[in-house]
């Protein structure tokens, strides 16, 4: 095998050494031949790259490529130096193409013979070396490292070095950035290829032994470092690598810059990678996103439990009390969320948690006023169930937690009201001084006049669909299933009246009747435009209602004829009248909720002839 590999090696070079002197020659030939045609393109715009030398560059066969470059040179009378000044509609040269398509040999020999194209850039600021990391070659991209070395264009660039101590031309390509910001290891990264990745980060770690700035965390216009990337894409074992990089120079937190590699952890929700970053350099719990987010921050507005929890038994000390740009603590930013088990564990850490609680922002609110003002009616629930609370905090603007939530429209959503129900039921007080708060982006407008056309739509299908159950159910308590009794002493009364499953069916349809019934006519009411001023606050007083229109007169008075005559086929009703007695109950405490309205004897009285004519079962109703 020994002898095998010389003669390989022996007849690559013989073969370089033919093609270098086939080039020599055409190269003395160009310049004599066209020496003032060469002064006048140095000048000139770069021309249109030649068809065939571009499909020669393409297909990659160096013998090839030199037989189509002589042949051009010879026929169109051009210089070399024209020819490989040559680039594409996107100002891409020929060494740009061959590391495009990986031709790692083609790559050698272009840029053996004319090292000022890999410094050379494209209409995005790619080098060839960017196209050949986000591409993916890792021969060709050692090829192009390889031959930089011996480039005299970075040897000139990089003369604060001597280059007989190291090799330091490679790191002018590796911190090389495009448009975008991006060096070529952003580029790997960004499509990452494993060993490409690994490559450049060996060759980042190289040239850093020289005082070189660490690739690795340079940040792009996106302000992305390499390591930020690969935090984000969850490769552990890159990111320990360039953190050898960072712990190996001694640079501190404050030397990253661009977006906080933490925060990336914490974002992905990948615990493995947030301990060994924070377990290797416990300093980086410091780091803070754009918005002055602290990691613990971060997690809490996500709502990552286990990322909270770790955070909170390592570094409690230093997270609980560290304010964002918005005077934000980690208990405001996880009450705007809605996150409860967040607020309630950061409680817990907290030495005297009503101290806590009473925390303000920049605006003067409270962790419960921001779950207020984005409508958290769980957040709302547990903070009022907490004995150190104080309800009657009120922020810069003279409001309570109260005064926030009265502030909803007309129109608002369950979520709102359960909100608004939270506060009033744990007794929370209104301002001595009520005013209009301020806009916040993330707080929609209030007070706005309503679009009634939003609604139109959904009230018709559910008034249809309400309508057909209650057809259904009124008819299915007049043909009850097994047929009547013909002979007495029943004559007339359901056959399967004692059944449990039946009575069962009986109660079942009378409280499916009930419900639809009282939805049919709220949605009614909300299509002519009451029901949402009044029957959400409250059920309105019957002298309204008995006045509305004979419709509505009917379908009030539909359900208590049902549960007239539904007790009188049984033998045994007891179980309907309860039902009935239940559905006359829930009817009674929607007149309760509405007690604010003076105009309710009407209703009383039609719920009293219900009850009382449901018990009789006699079909007959006493004024």
């Amino acid at each position: 095998m020994g002898r095998l590999d010389l003669k390989v090696r022996m007849a690559y070079e013989q073969r370089w050494m033919e093609r270098h002197t086939r080039l020599e020659k055409l190269v003395r030939s160009s310049n004599s031949s066209t020496s003032t045609e060469g002064n006048t393109s140095a000048s000139a715009n770069k021309k249109p790259m030649d068809l065939a030398l571009y499909k020669a560059t393409v297909h990659g066969e160096v013998d090839h490529f030199i037989e189509t470059l002589v042949q051009v040179s010879t026929e169109r009378e051009l210089s070399l130096t024209t020819i490989f000044d040559q680039a594409t509609l996107l100002q891409n040269s020929y060494l740009h193409v061959a590391a495009s398509f990986g031709h790692e040999k083609l790559v050698g020999f272009i840029a053996y013979h004319f090292p000022s194209l890999l410094t050379s850039k494209n209409m995005k600021g790619d080098t060839p070396l960017h196209v050949a990391a986000r591409a993916g070659h890792l021969n060709t991209v050692a090829t192009l490292i390889r031959f930089a070395e011996d480039s005299p264009s970075c040897a000139t660039s990089a003369s604060y070095v001597v280059r007989e101590i190291a090799d330091v031309c490679p790191d002018i390509l590796l911190r090389s950035r495009n448009n975008g910001g991006n060096t070529p290891l952003h580029e790997a990264m960004l499509n990452y290829h494993e060993y490409l990745v690994d490559y450049l980060v060996r060759m980042d770690r190289k040239v850093s032994l020289f005082g070189n700035n660490v690739v690795s965390y340079c940040e792009n216009k996106e302000g992305k470092s390499p390591f930020y990337l690969a935090v984000e894409s969850g490769k552990k074992a890159t990111v320990e690598s360039m953190l050898q990089l960072f712990i190996g120079k001694g640079y501190s937190y404050e030397e990253m810059k661009g977006k906080s590699p933490v925060h990336a952890a914490i974002r992905t929700r990948n615990k493995g990678i947030l301990d060994l970053l924070l377990g290797k350099v416990p300093t980086l719990i410091q780091l803070r996103n754009e918005d002055g987010e602290t990691p613990l921050h971060c997690a809490a507005s996500i709502g990552y439990n286990e990322g909270v929890w770790y955070l909170l038994e390592k570094f409690s000390e230093f997270c609980l009390l560290e304010r964002d740009d918005n005077g934000f603590l980690p208990i405001h930013t996880a009450s705007e969320r809605g996150h409860v088990d967040i607020v309630q564990k950061l409680l817990q850490y907290y030495p005297d948690g009503g101290e806590l609680l009473t925390k303000e922002d920049d605006h003067g609110n409270t962790a419960l006023h921001l779950a207020t003002m984005h409508w958290r009616p769980k957040i709302v629930s547990s903070l009022t169930w907490e004995k150190r609370i104080k309800l009657g905090l009120v922020n810069d603007d003279g409001m309570t937690a109260l005064d926030v939530a009265e502030g909803m429209e007309m129109m608002a959503s369950f979520r709102k009201r359960l909100t608004w129900m939270a506060l009033i039921s744990a007794g929370a007080p209104q301002g001595k001084i009520s005013k209009a708060p301020k806009v916040n982006a993330q707080i929609p407008l209030q007070h706005e006049p309503p679009n009634m056309e939003n609604y139109k739509d959904r009230i018709n299908t559910l008034l249809l669909v309400s309508t057909l159950v209650a057809t259904v159910t009124y008819a299915a308590g007049f043909t009850m299933p097994g047929g009547y009794n013909s002979s007495n002493p029943d004559q007339g009364m359901a056959t399967m009246a004692s059944k449990p499953y039946f009575q069962m069916f009986v109660i079942c349809d009378t409280i499916a009747l009930y419900s639809s019934m009282i939805v049919a006519v709220s949605l009614i009411w909300a299509q002519l435009g009451w029901f949402l001023s009044q029957f959400m606050i409250g059920l309105c007083g019957s002298e309204f209602i008995m006045r509305k229109s004979k419709a509505d007169t009917n379908e009030i008075v539909l359900p208590f004829d049902f549960c007239r005559g539904a007790p009188s086929l049984m033998t045994s009703f007891n179980n309907c009248t309860l039902t009935t007695a239940f559905g006359s109950i829930f009817l009674l405490l929607e007149v309760v909720a509405a007690s604010r309205h003076h105009e309710i004897h009407d209703l009383l009285l039609l719920v009293a002839i219900a009850t009382a004519t449901s018990s009789s079962g006699d079909g007959v109703v006493t004024q």
